[in-house]
């Protein structure tokens, strides 16, 4: 006989992130244990320093927040779709804030012993999750490391003040530019080419009733669907999904997850039925993860300077102290850190390309051996590396085993300056018998 209930709370969470990236079977295997719960308005859920609970939640109905009892201040704001009380899953310790209904809400416990075998089996409902708690932390916790993805040099602490995971507000933009309903397509591309932004807001009455990116006009407009002469209410994203201002940044990650959007507008009661405040974007949401691993990637393939990329190893640094104060299992941290290390070396090795006075004379592949080969590297090791090149005639030999160690030695330089010691036995690529 079919399970009816679990079949409805398979229906209801396949469509929220990390729960849609499971297969039939897993998800409906972990529907059968979700517990269900119904908690009145202003009912506990968890308190502070309370022991961990054998589930955390998804929010099916109504609404829940997090928050500070000692400042009475509400940090974060979970509506349907959103997932809280990470903390069992990834921390040995107890909860670090209150979560109270907001309003009538029925709960979806999801076990942690079902889901936990489950997830190690799909890498991607582990890292996302791993990401919701982890990632969005500043360690060790202090103001001290705000915003040193892109200035760890000169600067200085200030204090020791804890910041925990999923409090901190996620800052937005403030200059709002507007058109009416009324606008052609064409006035409001050059209004955001002139102001040089990637969206303009839609207001009727001053209240907000739609958004228009740069991807409308891609896909609505450059393909001919829609003429410039029309107005944007023919091409806007309408409803606009909207936020009350104290709005955290893992809230905006979910938000705009759960809906497939890259933007939301901040509204004075979170609601549009009241004028917008600002607009929240992707982009603003990743600058503010300092030390977010996809940050981290992203601004190290960016940087052509090897000395940004030894600035960015100790956002590295911070992140992986951040990983194991947290409980964080092991082998996840190595998978990321190894990760994060591997990006740090092909983009020295493409910026000492780039030095090179010639193009290569042939194909070539940078070797990582030791315990970076094997993915097992945390901490800051010495070199080990070599590099083989393409087979060429006996003649060319001499010429490109010569081009290839000048490279190597850009390359092992540029190790050397992130933090990659010389190897004291000198088996680097800079020595022609790890060069062939």
């Amino acid at each position: 006989m079919k399970n009816l209930i679990s079949e409805r709370v398979a229906d209801f969470i396949k469509n929220y992130p990390p729960f849609n990236a499971l297969d039939h079977k897993s998800l409906f295997q972990l529907a059968e244990h979700v517990v269900i719960i119904y908690k009145e308005k202003n009912s506990i859920i968890f308190s502070v320093d309370e022991n961990q609970h054998a589930h955390f939640y998804l929010v099916h109905k109504g609404a829940v927040t997090l928050n500070n009892p000692t400042t009475s201040n509400i940090l974060d704001y979970c509506d349907e779709g959103d997932i809280f009380g990470l903390r069992p899953l990834f921390a040995n310790e107890n909860y670090k804030l209150e979560a109270r209904a907001h309003e009538e809400s029925i709960i979806y416990g999801i076990p942690i012993d079902i889901f936990k075998p489950i997830a190690k089996q799909n890498e991607q409902v582990t890292i996302f999750l791993m990401e919701s708690f982890a990632s969005n932390t500043r360690n060790p916790y202090a103001k001290s490391q705000k915003g040193q993805l892109y200035d760890t040099e000169d600067s200085e602490a200030t204090n020791n003040e804890v910041v925990l995971p999923d409090l901190q507000l996620a800052s937005y933009s403030k200059k709002l530019i507007t058109c009416s309903t009324r606008t052609t397509i064409q006035k409001a591309a050059e209004i955001m080419t002139k102001k040089q932004i990637g969206s303009i807001l839609v207001v009727s009455k001053e209240l907000p009733v739609g958004i228009i990116t740069d991807k409308d006009f891609r896909n609505k407009v450059i393909t001919g669907k829609q003429p410039i002469t029309a107005s944007v209410k023919t091409i806007m994203a309408s409803p606009v999904i909207t936020y009350p201002k104290n709005l955290t940044i893992t809230q905006a990650q979910m938000a705009m997850m759960k809906s497939n959007i890259s933007h939301l507008v901040i509204t004075e009661d979170g609601t549009p039925n009241t004028p917008a405040l600002g607009i929240l974007s992707k982009h603003d949401v990743m600058v503010s993860l300092g030390d977010n691993p996809a940050v981290l990637v992203k601004a190290i393939k960016r940087t052509t300077r090897i000395k940004k990329i030894k600035q960015l190893r100790k956002s590295i640094m911070v992140l992986l102290t951040g990983y194991l104060e947290q409980n964080i299992p092991l082998g996840l941290i190595a998978k990321i850190i190894s990760e994060l290390n591997d990006t740090c070396i092909k983009q020295v090795v493409e910026i000492s390309i780039a030095k090179m006075d010639t193009p290569s004379p042939t194909n070539f592949a940078w070797l990582a051996l030791g315990s970076q080969g094997r993915s097992e590297q945390l901490l800051h090791t010495d070199q080990d590396n070599a590099l083989v090149f393409e087979d060429v005639p006996e003649e060319d030999l001499p010429k490109t085993t010569t081009y290839f160690l000048e490279l190597a030695k850009h390359i092992t330089k540029g190790l050397n300056t992130i933090g990659y010691e010389y190897c004291p036995a000198d088996m680097m690529a800079s020595n022609p018998k790890w060069c062939l």
